[in-house]
């Protein structure tokens, strides 16, 4: 199916650009047009009930004042929590309702329920309702501080996002390197996406629903965190559709010219994100990833001097989406490369598989480099930033950066040694000498 997406998009390119500007166009209007939220609304929907009674000792407050109104409301509709505080001279009921309920909904109930208790309160005591505005309402008075909050999940997600497009880009110059004059340029262009595109796809996808438990989080933090969840699934599923619908026509007609050999570009790069490995070893091999990145993650927390927390977790939550995609790239050209070998008919010997590892890993330096500088590139900013909600957003980046730098490291060292193991075992024993024999000129060429 994916490959019948990308076949289209590339017989109708003016039809994706024109749909791709209109999308645009919209975004530019929500953009100038979205309501900015200052300070991110934490507080309960709550109703306060003001009850003053002049002279009287908070015990007499709290039996004949306090108690029947704090009983009487636990019986309105959507109230979870009921609290009532008695003082000298008056007191205060909070009645806490169900999130997602209507403010004024909720002071019409609390309204009618006192409009039948007034006969069992003391004579001359009136309660009243306190304002109907938030606490972060009335906060809002003294900060006009800008919430960076709602954009938090774009920061987080901008390094796989533009990360998606440089793995199309360099997928596209092998192949004009290999083929460049042998097929048309749209052929050639169509096969670099075609190849990559199905993983790359898949595993933005996985990074998509890896924020799915963020949205279970309830009362505060489900407030908090909600939208930065919210912004960063939506971005990363976007980026999954234009990966195979846009960048393969963009590709088309900016990458042009004479590609140089690799060997004169040494820090290749190639991102792809394998999810459909059909192999619970594979499967095993990329979720390594997690615990090389919590290494980094931990020690990087540990050194700033940040306690757990819940926005350390979603930031934790956020790495392994992240891990499974870095931690696939090496995986996808291990195989890619693996495949050619067998595909020559060049796969006879332990030495035929190091020289298969070392195409498909040592040359991929650069596209692993790329991933991580992009990642950290996105994020290193938060860690500068200030004002409402950047202490939230730090806790959420750090883990992040500490833990793509660990496990990009190793990837690069642990990964090849891994799929050596793993791929020797076709392999039996041979001498010694076999393991130093001579590349031969076809292996060279592949090489």
């Amino acid at each position: 199916m994916l490959k019948g997406i990308i076949d289209f998009s590339l017989r109708n390119k003016f039809m994706v650009l024109l749909t791709t500007i209109a999308l645009v166009l919209v975004g530019i209007y929500s953009v100038r047009n979205i309501p900015l939220d200052a300070i991110p609304d934490l507080s309960d929907v709550q109703v306060i009930i003001y009850t003053e009674w002049q002279g009287q000792a908070p015990q007499i407050v709290q039996d004949q004042v306090t108690y029947p109104l704090t009983t009487k409301m636990l019986s309105v509709p959507k109230a979870k929590v009921v609290r009532g505080y008695s003082f000298y001279g008056f007191s205060f009921v909070y009645v806490i309702f169900e999130d997602g309920t209507d403010p004024y909904w909720a002071r019409s109930r609390v309204l009618e329920y006192l409009s039948g208790l007034t006969s069992r309160l003391p004579k001359g005591v009136a309660p009243s309702l306190g304002p109907d505005a938030t606490g972060v309402g009335w906060a809002f008075m003294y900060s006009i501080s800008s919430n960076i909050m709602s954009l938090g999940g774009i920061a987080i997600a901008i390094g796989a996002m533009v990360d998606a497009v440089i793995i199309m880009i360099e997928n596209a110059h092998k192949h004009l390197e290999h083929d460049q004059g042998k097929k048309p340029h749209w052929d050639i262009i169509r096969d670099a996406a075609v190849e990559v595109g199905a993983t790359l796809f898949y595993s933005l996808l996985v990074i998509t629903v890896s924020f799915i438990p963020v949205f279970t989080l309830q009362a505060q933090e489900g407030r908090l965190f909600k939208p930065l969840a919210f912004t960063k699934t939506y971005s990363m599923a976007a980026a999954a559709l234009l990966s195979i619908t846009l960048a393969p026509i963009l590709m088309g007609y900016f990458i042009r010219g004479k590609i140089p050999a690799e060997e004169r570009n040494p820090i290749n790069r190639v991102l792809i994100i394998y999810l459909n490995t059909r192999s619970a070893i594979k499967t095993a091999i990329v979720m390594l990833a997690v615990p090389f990145s919590l290494v980094g993650a931990f020690a990087i927390l540990h050194w700033l001097g940040y306690n757990l927390s819940v926005a350390v977790w979603v930031g934790i939550i956020a790495l392994a989406g992240l891990d499974a995609e870095t931690g696939v790239v090496m995986l996808l050209y291990l195989d890619l490369a693996y495949d050619q070998w067998i595909k020559k008919g060049l796969m006879r010997n332990i030495t035929d598989l190091r020289d298969a590892i070392y195409h498909g890993a040592v040359k991929r330096v650069r596209p692993k480099a790329m991933t991580a500088s992009v990642i950290i590139a996105g994020l290193l900013p938060i860690l500068w930033s200030h004002g409402a909600g950047a202490d939230v957003m730090k806790r959420i980046a750090t883990p992040m950066i500490g833990g793509v730098m660990t496990s990009t490291m190793m990837e690069l060292i642990v990964y090849p040694a891994i799929f050596y193991v793993w791929r020797s075992r076709r392999f039996h024993r041979v001498p010694a000498a076999e393991l130093i024999l001579e590349n031969t000129e076809e292996r060279k060429e592949l090489v």
